[in-house]
């Protein structure tokens, strides 16, 4: 199998219906576009700014996810996104012991979205699908946060912050557009949420070479809907929230001149982690997507980074992390017991691993020499990613994303009191062929590539008479 050769192609009737030449291969032409007004006054104890933003995204894409020239999963997006925004804020100035800061935010986005999906020589489908929607977000939210110097040492951290979020999907229908057929006519769903974050951290910081923290902390990720083409309403039930209540607690410490130590180590525990399922599809026969919440799962991991110099103009630098999580309780679909049996299988996957990577590790050697008025600057890094195991909830084992290990390499060169700096770089020195992802859709199994060996060379000019 070639990781270079593709077989993508366009039915020429599905062309027509995009409006696009038949010959057309997958890419993108989005815009984005916004402006952003920031206001500030200043005052002897405090100081208030107000930042107002527009944006807004044009996303046009064509895509052939199957990478073949059959017609089972050809994709076009349209979609038009509109977002406006508004905060103010007021805070002590950095001169103050006390410090406080206190603000409110509101925001306001809309989406409008259609896409179309090429199933033409799927069994069971044989045609052509248009999905179409909108959906519309508005936000409220106040907060604030304080710093308070305990003793010379200790310092708390504290914060608040109160969001009320209504958001709207409006007139979603799904449909195959040649024969006619509406398989979800116009629907439309609700989500209000109010929710609490907060934050609760205690800094102790004994010298300037040292220090250390222990920190809690509640987020919240908003809900919403799974917007796919679906024969299945039940698909369109409004996921919940996330809440996440984190405990971590590190420290930053310079024993000597050369060298550093961070390290960390945290606990999140989730309530309502969303979570990438499944539904039935009994016209297709087979899963489609649906974000879900799994009611508890938990993560515990530890990460620490050092940079060491041990010569002048040398400087080494490893880090690593390990990293665990479980479902506690979650009972969803099995996506490919219901393959199996040919109707949708729920089953308990409490207990079932989550799917992160356990181990990364990697570091840096750099070596900078100033040779005749020139510097050079040589480095050279490598990352380790371990095996990373696909879902349980959809995929088999086939789906796990092997271990693998990147090297990078970087060549710098400039002349004293020159603009010009030229950089020879490499990625993926040793060629390593992987994958970043797997996953299949309808018959299609499919993977994408880690990026292959790669090199270039970067020149920069910056302003040196300043």
């Amino acid at each position: 199998m070639s990781s270079r050769n593709t077989g993508w192609a366009l039915r020429p009737a599905f062309a027509n219906i995009l409006g696009v030449d038949a010959s057309r291969k997958p890419g993108r032409d989005n815009r984005a576009g916004g402006l952003t007004v920031e206001a500030s006054h200043t005052r002897r104890a405090f100081a208030v700014a107000s930042v107002t933003a527009w944006q807004t995204f044009r996303r046009r894409e064509i895509g052939d996810w199957d990478a073949s020239a059959s017609a089972e999963s050809d994709e076009a997006f349209y979609d038009d996104i509109r977002v406006f925004s508004q905060e103010l804020r007021i805070a002590s100035r950095d001169s103050a012991r006390f410090e406080w800061l206190g603000g409110v935010y509101a925001a306001r986005e809309a989406l409008d979205a259609r896409f179309y999906s090429d199933f033409t020589d799927v069994p069971g489908l044989g045609a052509a699908a248009r999905t179409q929607y909108g959906q519309r977000a508005s936000v409220a939210a106040l907060f604030g946060q304080v710093g308070l110097p305990l003793s010379a040492v200790w310092r708390l951290v504290g914060g608040v912050r109160m969001e009320y979020e209504h958001r709207q999907l409006d007139g979603l229908t799904t449909g195959f557009i040649a024969p006619a057929v509406t398989f979800v006519p116009p629907t439309n769903r609700s989500l209000l949420t109010r929710l609490p974050s907060a934050k609760l951290a205690f800094e102790y910081r004994p010298s300037s070479r040292t220090l250390a923290w222990v920190g809690v902390n509640r987020g919240i990720k908003s809900g919403g809907f799974t917007a796919y083409n679906t024969t299945n309403v039940a698909q369109l039930a409004a996921f919940a929230p996330e809440r996440v209540d984190a405990l971590e607690v590190g420290a930053k410490l310079q024993p000597t001149r050369s060298l550093r130590v961070n390290a960390a180590t945290y606990l999140y525990d989730y309530r309502d982690q969303q979570v990438l399922s499944t539904v039935y599809d009994n016209v297709s026969r087979g899963p489609i997507g649906r974000i879900a919440n799994a009611k508890r799962s938990r993560v515990l991991g530890m990460e620490t980074e050092v940079v060491w110099e041990p010569a002048r103009g040398v400087e080494i630098a490893p880090f690593a992390a390990v990293t665990g999580g479980t479902f506690r309780e979650f009972f969803t679909t099995d996506a490919q017991a219901s393959v199996a049996a040919g109707r949708e299988v729920q089953r308990d996957f409490s207990g079932e691993r989550l799917p992160i990577p356990r181990v990364s590790l990697g570091g840096a050697a750099t070596i900078t020499r100033v040779l005749r008025s020139q510097l050079w600057r040589a480095q050279l890094s490598a990352s380790y990613r371990d095996t990373q195991q696909a879902s349980r909830v959809i995929f088999s084992p086939q789906y796990d994303l092997p271990s693998y290990t990147l090297v990078n390499a970087t060549l710098t060169w400039q002349r004293a009191s020159s603009p010009f700096t030229v950089e020879l770089w490499a990625r993926n020195l040793t060629g390593r062929q992987y994958d970043i992802t797997r996953n299949f859709f309808l018959n299609a199994q499919v993977a994408a590539a880690g990026a292959p060996r790669t090199v270039g060379v970067r020149i920069r000019v910056s302003d040196t008479s300043r």
